[in-house]
């Protein structure tokens, strides 16, 4: 019931989050032009990078790991103080190396316009996602879920009701909206620190501890790593290669694709504890393979689903066919998230093993394999290309990881199943986008989607009926609804 409850209040917050960015959404694609978006997206995404190797991946990755299994709380503030010790350097270093790139910004970004805004704004973005990371981390490994919520939220909420009444009524433009957002983000993340000051205690500083993290930690980069190169390295490709305009056309289709990351996103925040408290029954294994069957079935639904209504209603907004192409990207976008999550959260084994270097080995082969299909794809195929280099590369992370996986820990999942009906919906639905729909016009174009949409979604209901029944998510969570009431 933990699980279910953890599970609960993280949705929440991100379904909030994702809400608030909805409600700017439209207006940021109704005000801005897609080079604006492309410029906002390009900030983010490299602020993403930077705060994945500033971090290390200890604080969401390697800290969960032994904080939950120390024996006493001076153990935990050891491992809680040692962590954030090793990342406050690895946040300066890359802080001092985002500014050396200032002669560097147009030969790397393109078409950025004034290098010194960009770098601060970038500066700034960067520290804000540093801080908010660390203290919302520590707030989920201490099972405050409640509390993380309010904070996600709060956050969330302050600047998108923010930035919209500045482009609305103060005709704001893109640089405005970004800074307002760092900041948001940075006082959200010192907020969410001083909240745990308690359990921080740096006089416990331990490098004995400090070691044991970056051991265990360091691999686990590159799950982080993979996910900036399959989801966020290929703006940065197509403002080099392309123009800004395809940033903010493939921007505005991650952000349609993004509602099926939100939608789970409750579970993956709760899985780490759930997973490094329970693995050790003996009903575990059987209980991870009926979750990983539940999360192939919200995947196909959502590609289906997102796959087959997102360009329309991005049309609603924007009916000048200026963002038609996202049809097609959407699939391709949901389809490499799926395979993300399955691969890199619902694989446990390396990580109970303590093998987490071969986690690492997988990630690199995925990202080298996105950075060549870029290379390839991005200037042949611009979006399209990019998008489809994505699910590629995770498809080939997701299958090593599983099959490594399996080896340490047994999950009687069915994950060649579950890969293989991922990849042909998602080009099903990628072809019916690019070929079919254009020769049904209005009301068959919209009866042909819903026949789409409720028969892919069926058929994998069916296909994974039993574990839907058995991993318990669905009737546990209407019973603690109603208890609510």
């Amino acid at each position: 019931m933990a699980l279910v409850k953890d599970t609960f209040y993280y949705s929440l917050s991100f379904w909030g989050k994702q809400l608030t960015g909805l409600l700017l959404a439209p207006v940021a694609v109704l005000y801005f032009s897609p080079v604006d978006y492309g410029y906002m997206s390009l900030v983010n995404s490299v602020a993403q990078f930077c705060s994945i190797l500033g971090l290390l991946g200890i604080t969401d990755q390697g800290l969960p790991r032994f904080y939950l299994g120390a024996d006493n709380e001076s153990d935990k503030k050891e491992y809680v103080s040692s962590a954030y010790y090793v990342s406050f350097y690895g946040l300066t270093i890359v802080l001092i190396g985002i500014f050396s790139l200032l002669p560097f910004v147009q030969n790397i970004f393109g078409e950025v316009g004034k290098p010194h805004i960009f770098v601060a704004l970038l500066a700034l973005t960067y520290l804000g996602q540093c801080l908010f990371s660390v203290g919302t981390n520590m707030l989920k490994w201490s099972f405050k879920s409640f509390m993380f919520m309010k904070v996600v939220m709060l956050q969330a909420i302050t600047c998108s009701i923010v930035n919209i009444a500045g482009i609305v009524f103060l005709g704001w433009g893109v640089r405005p909206v970004v800074l307002v957002s760092a900041l948001g983000t940075l006082l959200a993340g010192i907020f969410s620190n001083v909240i745990n000051k308690d359990q921080i205690g740096l006089s416990f500083v331990n490098r004995a501890k400090i070691k044991e993290l970056l051991l265990y930690s360091w691999p686990l980069l590159g799950l982080n790593v993979f996910a900036f190169f399959t989801r966020s390295f290929d703006r940065v490709f197509l403002a080099k290669y392309d123009s800004l305009s395809s940033v903010g056309v493939y921007s505005v289709s991650f952000l349609v694709a993004n509602l099926f990351g939100a939608l789970i996103s409750g579970l993956l925040f709760a899985w780490g504890p759930h997973l490094f408290s329970t693995y050790k029954e003996d009903w575990a294994p059987k209980q991870y393979a009926n979750i990983f069957g539940f999360v192939t079935v919200v995947s196909v639904i959502n590609i289906a689903v997102l796959g087959l209504w997102g360009e329309p209603l991005i049309a609603l907004l924007r009916p000048d066919g200026i963002y038609d192409q996202i049809g097609v990207l959407i699939p391709w976008l949901v389809a490499a998230m799926a395979l993300y999550y399955l691969g890199g959260y619902f694989s446990p084994g390396p990580d109970i093993a303590k093998k987490t270097h071969l986690k690492f080995i997988a990630f690199v082969c995925g990202g080298i394999t996105n950075v060549i299909l870029n290379f390839i794809m991005v200037p042949r195929y611009g979006c399209i290309g990019a998008a489809m280099a994505s699910a590629a590369a995770s498809l080939i992370a997701a299958v090593c990881i599983q099959v490594v996986s399996n080896r340490y820990y047994y999950v009687p999942n069915r994950w060649k199943m579950s890969f293989l009906y991922i990849i042909v919906v998602t080009v099903i639905v990628s072809a019916v986008q690019n070929r079919a729909l254009a020769l049904y016009p209005g009301e068959l174009s919209i009866m042909l989607r819903i026949v789409l949409t409720v028969a892919l979604s069926v058929f994998a209901v069916l296909l994974f009926w039993s574990e839907l029944v058995r991993s318990g998510l669905i009737t546990r969570s209407f019973s603690m609804l109603i208890n609510l009431k």
